[in-house]
């Protein structure tokens, strides 16, 4: 189904976020961003609220649903209404070329929804979702503002990139991820703002440790601890953790624990100054995102004790919120893999199967089967393996090609 443009424009029209609908509505603001992108359609139940919160008829919520315009549509001018006095004010607004203070308030209210939402959805949904609003704030940010607002639009611009990246990441489209990473360093350096190029950076690690080499991993984790200084930063706390993870992976011992403890330092830091905000929204680092990096590190490192105790810990944090999956899979392939390397790999491969199909389809993301793969590596470089261990390595195999 195709994007329906005259039901965001309708929604724009009477200044409402997808979040203040979603609350006339009865649901979420992830969904009015699927009925707007296409991908799914308001039961029966919902429109009449639907159609008093963008004061319309049903026959005219049902001409929005089908990508219709409708005879009070945004540009149709009704002589003595109220689409006279918004038609003076946008033309302000547009002639002035600078936003209104509600204006952002709405862009960064969109942002925080997409951040909140991010990491309990599969990243094809967040997509959905994702490119109208970036769509819509790119187009804000596009007029002459105020040095402090056009550095607020930059930064709802960078932030709405940055997921869009990581969600090409986790589908292993690479080259696209690629692309978007770097207009996310382009946006953040057009606002003028290290720490928003130090979260860029990175992110980027993510794309560099499952699709790319260690080594261009921790060139960009350094590059990202260094602009960050000693600021105390969820970017400084995710590129300590991620240099770690991939030191592990080149065996370097001292390297990962000082790494880790510079992370851990960090993430001890931002516990003590955050209060209130949701701790697993995106880019936000805390001690269960710390201990699946540890994992990682400690498990590629071969410390199957600590790493052990890492997964614990984290997976202990993840289960008070079922609808984060994507780290918990990861966790659990770590212990599958540190299993398999400390020479039981039949139970490292009967793990990451069922780790794998116990996930829904729109998780199995490629970082995920990436990590699964790296399973079956460690198996196969195992000598004389058990013909049960190989056959549940096969299985494993099976699960992952592409």
């Amino acid at each position: 189904m195709a994007k329906r443009e005259t039901l965001q424009r309708r929604r724009m029209m009477y200044g409402l976020s997808q979040e203040r609908l979603g609350e006339q509505v009865g649901v979420n603001a992830r969904t009015v961003r699927t009925w707007e992108a296409g991908t799914s359609t308001p039961s029966p139940e919902q429109r009449p609220a639907m159609a008093e919160a963008l004061h319309v008829t049903m026959d005219d919520l049902d001409r929005l649903l089908a990508g219709l315009p409708i005879t009070s549509e945004p540009g149709t001018l009704v002589v003595g209404g109220g689409d006279a006095e918004r038609l003076r004010m946008r033309l302000d607004a547009s002639l002035s070329g600078t936003a209104s203070l509600a204006r952002l308030e709405l862009v960064e209210q969109q942002v925080l929804d997409h951040l909140t939402e991010y990491t309990r959805i599969g990243p094809a949904e967040a997509l959905a979702s994702l490119i109208p609003d970036l769509d819509e704030v790119h187009t804000l940010a596009a007029r002459r503002h105020p040095i402090p607002v056009h550095r607020t639009l930059s930064t709802s611009v960078t932030m709405l990139t940055l997921l869009v990246a990581d969600a090409h990441m986790k589908r292993g489209l690479i080259v696209d991820a690629r692309r978007w990473y770097r207009t996310a360093l382009l946006s953040a350096r057009d606002g003028d703002d290290p720490l928003l190029t130090t979260l860029v950076l990175a992110q980027q690690t993510m794309l560099a440790y499952y699709y790319e080499t260690p080594e261009q991993t921790i060139g960009l984790a350094r590059r990202a601890r260094e602009l960050a200084g000693d600021t105390v930063c969820d970017a400084a706390a995710l590129a300590a953790a991620a240099e770690a993870r991939a030191l592990g992976k080149v065996g370097d011992a001292r390297g990962v624990h000082r790494a880790l403890a510079d992370a851990r330092r960090l993430t001890d830091r931002l516990a003590d100054l955050r209060a209130g905000d949701d701790p697993h929204a995106a880019y936000r680092f805390n001690h269960a995102r710390l201990a699946l990096y540890a994992s990682g590190a400690l498990s590629n490192l071969g410390d199957a004790a600590h790493a052990h105790a890492a997964q614990d810990q984290a997976l202990q944090t993840y289960a008070a919120d079922p609808r984060l999956v994507i780290d918990p899979a990861l966790i659990r392939l770590d212990r599958a893999f540190t299993e398999t390397t400390t020479g039981d790999p039949a139970a490292g491969a009967d793990l990451a199967v069922a780790t794998l199909t116990e996930l829904e389809p729109a998780h199995r993301t490629a970082v995920v089967l990436t990590r699964a793969r790296d399973v079956v590596t460690a198996a196969e470089a195992l000598p004389g393996m058990r013909s049960n261990a190989g056959q549940a390595v096969e299985q494993l195999r099976e699960l992952t090609a592409v």
